[in-house]
């Protein structure tokens, strides 16, 4: 009953009159009985379904009961009027209860391991939305389109976004690495000991700057370098796995933008750390660089870990293909960045409520089957989108009997579709073609 819990504690959250005076643009605004509340746009946001406006407030309204009479127009207007920081908040609380007893999530030698990675998502394409984060750059051929820079920390062994970023698309992946980075500091610390984090990252986010703000905090790193970046340090290596020092010069910490971690890099004058080579399937030499102790995690257990990273590429694809976190009921950036945000939660509620159905299969496997199996997460999303608020509902007039035999009518129901797991399996990426998935003018009314 892990996911019912925290799905109490949110609900709580979520009616909170401090979350609401905290967040919302004025102070004026909800201190009056409306038609639409704060609470309501968070459950219509958390319940996005990837419709037209209009059916999405008509299936809102089928379910809850509320937005009578309301018009889009003044729907739209209410939005604005909540900061979308306010998803971020739910979600940062959502992860703590996750952390909250070490029995409730799962570890690799008593480290959390968690991956930091970005994506180009579509946003609508509109005057307003190229103004706020910019457009592709367009191929031969191809026209040019609204486009935002996202970026995760994600927690590959649990599957948790612990936190989530929207930014410019020619915003720099690394000062969004170091938002997460104290994001995390703030919403974990309490909850578990950072020296047991490990981070990996992908070939775009090492750099001396990064490398010292780890080491001062004291989180375990594992990067993916560029071979033609160490030559000198790797040309002096003796063995596939050793302590190297990489001397700090100004041509390195040229482009670090803090002062005073500039010059406390100057006084350093080099940084120590491990260089791997690490040899991957196709037989391509990798480069990870780690402060993990060699008696702890051994060569080939250092590429073992790194290659969990890519638990957030899968993250990603179900928040894109499956939640569609790029369909946008909105066309302006408050509506764009509550319904990101907010689908990054519910990418956390239903990897809990995904756990929660699996422990109650029974391995296919042993039966005779050829694969282990486990919930389809399409039919998971879809049974979400359907009865989750009516779950939080039941909550909020305290009627926990009614809740949770809902609850577990849906954990029933999640249950009874499922799909073979089949290890190795790999997709290839698609083409971009420059266009947008989602037109504003072909939206889906049903």
């Amino acid at each position: 009953m892990i996911a019912y819990d925290k799905v109490k504690k949110l609900r709580l959250k979520i009616s909170s009159r401090e979350l609401l005076d905290k967040y919302k643009y004025s102070k004026k605004y909800f201190t009056r009985n409306r038609k639409i509340s704060c609470k309501d746009i968070i459950y219509f946001t958390l319940n996005k379904r990837g419709l037209s406006l209009k059916m999405e407030m008509n299936k809102f309204k089928e379910m809850t009961g509320k937005m009578e009479d309301v018009s889009k127009s003044a729907l739209c207007q209410q939005r604005k009027k909540i900061n979308p920081e306010i998803f971020k908040e739910l979600n940062s609380d959502y992860i703590k209860n996750s952390y909250d007893n070490p029995r409730d999530y799962k570890t690799i030698k008593g480290y959390i391991v968690m991956a930091i990675d970005g994506m180009k998502i579509e946003v609508p394409d509109t005057k307003e939305l190229r103004e706020e984060y910019g457009t592709s750059q367009g191929r031969e051929g191809q026209r040019t389109s609204a486009r935002a820079l996202t970026s995760c920390l994600y927690d590959v062994v649990n599957n948790w976004v612990i936190d989530a970023q929207i930014d410019k698309l020619k915003g720099s992946e690394r000062e969004l690495a170091k938002k997460h980075i104290a994001e995390l500091v703030m919403t974990l610390t309490g909850e578990i000991e950072l020296e047991k984090v490990i981070i990996l990252f992908d070939r775009g986010y090492p750099s001396l700057e990064m490398i010292y703000l780890l080491q001062e905090i004291g989180i375990k790193y594992i990067f993916r370098g560029k071979i033609s970046n160490y030559r000198k340090e790797i040309e002096k290596m003796k063995r596939e796995d050793e302590e190297i020092e990489i001397k700090i010069t100004e041509k390195k910490i040229k482009r670090v933008k803090e002062k005073e971690v500039k010059e406390e890099l100057r006084k350093k004058g080099k940084i120590e750390t491990r260089l791997v080579k690490y040899q991957i399937e196709t037989g391509e030499e990798e480069i990870l660089i780690t402060n993990l102790e060699e008696e702890e995690f051994g060569r080939e257990e250092v590429g073992k870990l790194y290659f969990r990273r890519w638990n957030i590429e899968l993250a990603y694809n179900i928040a894109k293909n499956k939640l569609e976190i790029q369909n946008f009921s909105g066309q302006n950036k408050i509506v764009v960045e509550q319904e990101f945000y907010g689908q990054m939660l519910m990418l956390n509620i239903a990897e809990d409520f995904r756990k929660e159905a699996n422990e109650g299969i029974e391995k296919k496997k042993e039966n005779g089957y050829k694969y282990d199996y486990q919930v389809n997460m399409n039919t998971l999303i879809g049974l979400l989108r359907e009865r989750f608020i009516l779950i939080l509902l039941s909550m909020a007039i305290n009627n926990d009997e009614k809740s949770q035999k809902e609850y577990d009518e849906l954990i029933e129901e999640i249950r009874k579709e499922l799909v073979p797991i089949r290890p190795g399996r790999k997709n290839e990426r698609k083409e971009y073609k420059g266009y947008n998935k989602y037109k504003k003018n072909y939206r889906r009314n049903s």
